[in-house]
């Protein structure tokens, strides 16, 4: 995390500077880099502490001077790598459910400058560093301070506000609503913080008609990976909510649309042993089809434990019977069950995506309604709903894997040795997050005439580009 943390604060500009006669102008922090080996990021009580004492930055701008000739103007540039920093983060939940970043304490010190000046001033570099280091540093250092503790407070906004609080689930009318709901924790060794991830139709944006009932942890102190995500049981039944009332749910089982497998085909002849008089009523080998959908009042629900994850629904599926005259489709009965799908779940460290793998799904209390082919073996029926079920598992298998679960991002960082351990009430996700190194730049002291030598080569575009080259960047 300490490269982020450079790559924020860098690139900042600093208030204009009169010291010691000169005018320091279109002051600069163009580089700031904490080393990892000598940077550190902990955590206190309610405060996330950064300290380094071995910052690299470099400074630019233009330096004015007023000598009976005239106006002397030069750019200039200051670098140390030397130098300390210190900074306390805070976060809090405001009013509108965000969480508001502040920068209770920050100080920076910097010494051991380098001057690196262009044109005429470059005659009075030795000047400057004899007579004024000291008093640019003393200059310098609270109006650095303030300023980086300004940038850090720009970075961390566009971290809780620049982005979206909906995630979409693939290929399915539903989305993730991310916000925060409790103020943030800071503890020794850990931080945690509190999100809805209500998931809830595109269309509609409406939440469910429960809340979450579920009290997650804020640490697994027996799991070492650095960053945990604990996902509500709550979170999965608002999916099956969403889906239920986007009639997602809604299936028409046709003879086509079943597997080639399948040990009972869709028409009056096939279904003879389920309903005889089906075939008296409208005729041999006419069509069925079954439109199936999730019912009633009480919504699917998912159930975790430590030992599995399943979830249970109630459904219903009209029976229709094609016409051997008209060729229409007619109302035959309704069969009513109890559908359970038993699943495990996976976690995709590239997409950090939760992925669920169904290992059975199978139909209970199955009973009929409405019949008008006259009296039903409920039993004999759902034996053989289960069988259809069962060689249709590989294509609702491929169905469910295809809607993963997206967990909240960690920016500009790889996910390694992700892990997913299913709890009473909530699954939990832990990995190490890899932070990507941004470019760390060196600077190195030059030999008093380098300015010269670059120009006398002829390479005045790199002055034109940068305002001064007296500086070697790795």
């Amino acid at each position: 995390m300490v490269p982020w943390v450079s790559e924020q604060i860098k690139s900042v500009d600093i208030p204009d500077q009169d010291i010691g006669g000169i005018k320091f102008r279109k002051i600069h922090l163009t580089e700031f880099n904490l080393p990892n080996d000598r940077t550190s990021i902990t955590l206190k009580e309610n405060e996330i502490e950064v300290v380094s004492n071995a910052i690299s930055l470099y400074i630019k701008g233009e330096g004015y001077v007023d000598t009976p000739f005239g106006k002397i103007k030069d750019g200039f540039g200051v670098s140390t790598n030397d130098g300390n920093f210190e900074e306390a983060i805070s976060a809090t939940l405001n009013s509108k459910d965000e969480i508001e970043f502040t920068v209770p304490s920050a100080e920076v010190k910097i010494k051991h400058l380098k001057f690196h000046v262009d044109g005429a001033l470059g005659h009075l570099a030795d000047w400057i560093l004899e007579q004024l280091s000291d008093n640019i540093e003393d200059s310098l250092n609270p109006s650095l301070t303030k300023s980086i503790k300004a940038a850090t407070l720009d970075a961390l906004a566009k971290i809780s506000g620049d982005h979206s609080d909906t995630v979409e689930i693939s290929d399915v009318p539903i989305e993730i609503d991310f916000y925060p709901d409790a103020q943030p924790t800071i503890k020794p060794g850990f931080a945690s913080i509190g999100l809805d991830g209500s998931i809830i139709p595109n269309t509609t944006k409406k939440h469910p008609p429960f809340s979450n009932t579920i009290k997650l942890p804020l640490i697994d102190n027996d799991d070492k990976n650095d960053a945990q995500i604990f996902v509500s049981q709550y979170m999965l039944d608002s999916a099956l909510w969403a889906l239920t009332v986007t009639d997602f749910l809604n299936y028409l089982v046709t003879n086509s649309s079943l597997p080639s497998n399948t040990p009972v085909a869709l028409d009056t002849t096939s279904l003879y042993i389920l309903f005889p008089n089906l075939t008296k009523q409208y005729g041999e080998g006419q069509l069925v089809e079954l439109n199936c959908s999730v019912t009633g009042d009480d919504f699917p629900k998912a159930n975790i434990t430590t030992e599995n994850l399943k979830a249970v629904a109630n459904g219903a599926c009209d029976m229709f019977a094609q016409n051997a005259t008209t060729g229409e489709y007619q109302f035959v009965l309704t069969m009513l069950a109890t559908i359970e799908w038993k699943m495990n779940a996976t976690v995709n460290s590239e997409k950090y995506e939760i992925v669920f793998d169904l290992n059975e799904i199978f139909v209970d209390k199955m009973t009929t309604a409405n019949s008008t082919i006259g009296t039903v073996n409920d039993l004999l029926l759902q034996d053989k709903f289960n069988a259809v079920l069962v060689v249709s598992q590989p294509f609702i298998k491929k169905k469910l894997q295809s809607h993963p679960l997206p967990l909240p991002k960690i920016e500009n960082c790889d996910i390694t040795n992700p892990k997913l351990y299913l709890k009473e009430g909530y699954i939990e996700v832990t990995a190490t997050p890899k932070f990507k190194p941004f470019a760390e730049k060196f600077f190195v002291e030059k030999e008093e005439t380098k300015l010269e030598k670059i120009v006398n080569k002829g390479k005045q575009s790199v002055e034109d580009i940068f305002g001064y080259v007296d500086r070697i960047i790795m």
